[in-house]
Parts: structure tokens; C-alpha cells; sequence
């Protein structure tokens, strides 16, 4: 788990596409992004967001969505 304190949002996001395009994952991803640049780092994973890959702005939120997924 990154600290988003000290790195910026969108390099993290930047970090998550990159390795998606490298490997196929199996099992859905919930991302909540919080700090610095993160509004940038929300619009650059908005765009490669799918049944796999989810990002949410609250840790409230994405943990309802981890908690949903993990009971489907």
C-alpha cells in the first residue's frame, strides 16, 4: 500500500495503468486515492476503470464496494 502523503495521486494512477497493461489480474481492484494531485490521479484511472478495476473517493466508499464484491 502506497502512503499517498508522500507520493503524488496521479503518479501512483499512472503506476496502476502501467501495470495493468502488463498483467491480467483475476480478481477486482478497489482503489481509493486520497493526498496530493488526487483528483488528477482519479480522472487518470476513471478512464480505465472496468468490472476489474474500480476507484472511489472515500474510503467509506470503496470499502462498500470491496465489501459488495467480496459477498457477490
Amino acid at each position: 500500500m502506497a502512503n499517498a502523503g508522500r507520493l503524488r495521486c496521479e503518479e501512483v494512477a499512472n503506476g496502476i495503468v502501467t501495470a495493468l497493461g502488463r498483467v491480467t489480474i483475476s480478481s477486482p481492484i478497489v482503489i481509493r486515492l486520497d493526498g496530493t494531485n488526487a483528483a488528477e490521479g482519479r480522472a487518470i484511472l476513471k478512464d480505465h476503470e472496468s468490472d476489474r478495476l474500480m476507484s472511489r473517493p472515500t474510503m467509506v466508499e470503496a470499502a462498500r464496494v470491496a465489501i459488495a464484491l467480496a459477498r457477490a
